[in-house]
């Protein structure tokens, strides 16, 4: 869990390269299914990780699109 809260905190600067945000991506996505098949999908944690996915594959879409 360290390493995926490091991950986030630097997808969440503004100094994150696209690689950043895609390698952070990668990791909430595995995390994610490790969560929902060990803690249950209505899980507390498992719902922040599937929030900071879908943060991380908006902000994946805003950097490719432009916007960012």
């Amino acid at each position: 869990l360290g390493v995926v809260v490091e991950r986030r905190a630097r997808a969440q600067g503004t100094d994150a390269t696209l690689d950043d945000i895609c390698e952070a991506e990668a990791t909430l996505a595995d995390t994610e299914r490790i969560a929902e098949r060990v803690l249950g999908s209505e899980h507390p944690l498992t719902a922040a990780i599937e929030r900071d996915l879908i943060n991380a594959r908006g902000a994946i879409a805003d950097r490719e699109m432009g916007y960012a």
